[in-house]
């Protein structure tokens, strides 16, 4: 189970790292760079495992 006391704030910061570094680079720098599918999965995939490591269940040493 997660640990959710919001469940809005969890969702928009998990929207948040997901868009974070694909959208500052088209505002800030013209979006010339075009991401792989393998840019796409890596970006994907630590944004789930910090999102998790946020909101994740507490590990048996800290519960």
């Amino acid at each position: 189970m997660l640990r959710l006391d919001d469940p809005q704030l969890a969702a928009e910061h998990f929207v948040g790292l997901l868009l974070w570094i694909p959208l500052n680079k088209v505002m800030f720098w013209g979006g010339h760079d075009h991401y792989t599918e393998a840019d796409l999965q890596r970006l994907s995939e630590t944004a789930v495992t910090a999102f998790l490591r946020g909101y994740g269940p507490a590990s048996a040493d800290t519960a």
